[in-house]
């Protein structure tokens, strides 16, 4: 099994691109995340607690300051919809499940 870099204690990395690919900008990758996740895609309270696998999606800079944003938001119970969060030149995109 592959060692990939830990960007937040709350959250294991299954899958880190370290280096740009790819023609948008000059170059964007991507990190698979997993997460304690006691919440459904309605932030409602779910039985047992289950894994929440997410996309962070990082242009050519790899700015990880993005984790900041992703903490804040599992610590304030609103991480479960998201399957993409992106980070591009200082800005953040979300995309949500259904």
């Amino acid at each position: 099994m592959k060692n990939y870099a830990s960007y937040s204690p709350l959250f294991t990395t299954l899958y880190d691109e370290t280096q740009p690919v790819g023609n948008i900008g000059r170059g964007c990758h991507y990190s698979i995340l997993r997460a304690a996740q006691s919440l459904d895609l309605k932030l409602e309270p779910e039985i047992q607690i289950t894994a929440q696998d997410f996309c962070v999606i990082w242009d050519e800079d790899h700015d990880d300051r993005i984790m900041d944003v992703i903490e804040e938001l599992y610590i304030q119970n609103l991480l479960a919809p998201i399957l993409f969060i992106g980070e591009r030149k200082g800005s953040v995109t979300v995309i949500l499940d259904k």
